[in-house]
């Protein structure tokens, strides 16, 4: 029961976002163009705010999104074998970023021998996010839970304790959080989430349909000059025996934080969900020597569809499922883009948005 999260930086220095290659010049295929819109009409017009997941979070638990902000400003000092200092995660992302399995292996059992305690501390998640060979694997399903399919899962957030809407739901809103390491600039990411045309080929997914709402496309600046962008699509997915389907209107947000960093939030009130919601923050990971070498991707995602029996384990496949996508096809348009990473928030004016009528 897969729902989609495949959403879910101003001059630039190289060429804009990435164009899809038209598709056998399919006459189905559309662009869905972008007009302006002033913040002030943003909530709830296009985008109802209130739908956003709180942040901080204020409830006790675990809070994955404060764990690895942590560990992006964590700082050590090991050698490895071959003399190669690190000092940060960055070093540990761009250090075994070309390797193979085999070398990746034997490359962290060095770093187990030259910072025991950083292992220690924090060698779950290093393992679960530097080890990523079998998502790039053709025999990768959502499905299955792999130990090294690159996601770090965390306990599910009941956020009940965050006041309205989330205490007003007849349900409890149960929201699973997960982080994955996406070694691609945000212009490839974002194109990569928004070539709607592509999506009924991705791997594990069940869609009857897909596509971005025409005249849903809307693109603005915040108070603080910083670039926003919205997206309305419409979806309808099959169920297993004895369900039929579900379909959705799913609105879509991006936006800048004070500090610089991206995030993407959804929302659905389509009468086949009691709730829909999510969020994905865009965290870059430098080097110590200040090199940008990629994003970790932290998402919150729950829902809960009516009269169907859910539950944790959908939720995850259901993430794995669209980050593990968007994942492969924002990586592989990186590598074939060769250019200076694009990360500046100017990208999210020039995203296109494509889809198809089948």
């Amino acid at each position: 029961m897969n729902a989609p999260l495949a959403l879910f930086s101003l001059t630039l220095l190289a060429p804009s976002v990435p164009s899809p290659a038209p598709q056998n010049d399919d006459p189905d295929e559309f662009e869905v163009s972008a007009e302006r819109l002033a913040w002030s009409e943003l909530s709830p017009k296009v985008f109802d705010r209130r739908w956003t997941l709180p942040a901080p979070r204020t409830v006790p638990g675990r809070d994955l999104l404060v764990e690895m902000q942590n560990l992006l400003s964590l700082r050590f000092d090991a050698e490895g074998a071959n003399g190669t200092r690190y000092r940060c995660f960055g070093d540990l992302v761009r250090a075994s970023r070309d390797l193979a399995v085999d070398e990746r292996r034997s490359w962290y059992a060095e770093l187990e021998r030259a910072a025991p305690e950083l292992c220690s501390d924090w060698g779950a998640g290093l393992t679960e996010l530097l080890f990523d060979h079998r998502l790039r694997s053709e025999r990768w399903r959502p499905s299955k839970d792999y130990n090294a399919d690159g996601f770090l899962i965390a306990d599910s957030w009941d956020m009940r304790g965050e006041g309205a809407p989330w205490s007003d739901l007849d349900v409890e809103p149960l929201t699973e959080q997960c982080a994955t390491l996406m070694r691609a600039d945000l212009a490839s990411i974002k194109a990569a989430e928004n070539d709607y045309r592509v999506y009924l080929d991705n791997i594990g997914t069940n869609y009857d349909e897909i596509f971005p709402v025409d005249g849903s496309y809307f693109v603005g600046d915040d108070p603080g000059g910083r670039p926003f962008s919205t997206l309305t699509i419409r979806f309808r997915s099959d169920l297993p025996f004895p369900f039929s389907s579900y379909s959705t209107r799913l609105a879509i947000l991006n936006r800048f934080d004070g500090a610089g960093v991206l995030h993407t939030d959804i929302y659905s009130t389509s009468s086949d969900f009691q709730w829909l919601a999510g969020r994905d923050v865009f965290l870059p990971v430098a080097t110590s020597d200040g090199e940008w070498i990629a994003f970790l991707l932290v998402r919150h995602f729950g829902f809960d569809l009516d009269g169907v029996p859910d539950g944790p384990n959908n939720r995850d496949e259901a993430i794995r499922c669209s980050l593990g996508n968007l994942k492969r096809n924002a990586e592989r348009l990186f590598g074939e883009y060769e250019g200076a990473p694009r990360n500046e928030p100017g990208v999210l004016r020039d995203v296109r948005v494509f889809g198809s009528r089948d």
